[in-house]
């Protein structure tokens, strides 16, 4: 069985998160070893975060869309 958009969207999440853990800790390399990537991408988890919170609002609505009744049949 396919899995549900739902799930999905779950799996880029938990994907997403190990992502961001791992670009804090980059961040943190970096900082201590007095190297600056510059504004855009010394904040690259903070990107992260925000395709993370955008994916959160895509998954509510689907499954929202999953538990909606289906009103054509």
């Amino acid at each position: 069985m396919d899995k549900s958009l739902a799930e999905q969207i779950h799996q880029i999440i938990d994907s997403l998160l190990l992502v961001e853990a791992q670009s804090k800790g980059m961040l943190s390399t970096a900082k201590e070893k007095h190297l600056s990537f510059g504004l855009t991408y010394n904040y690259i988890d903070d990107d992260i975060a925000q395709i993370i919170g955008r994916l959160r609002y895509m998954e509510n609505v689907a499954n929202r869309q999953d538990t909606a009744p289906d009103l054509d049949r």
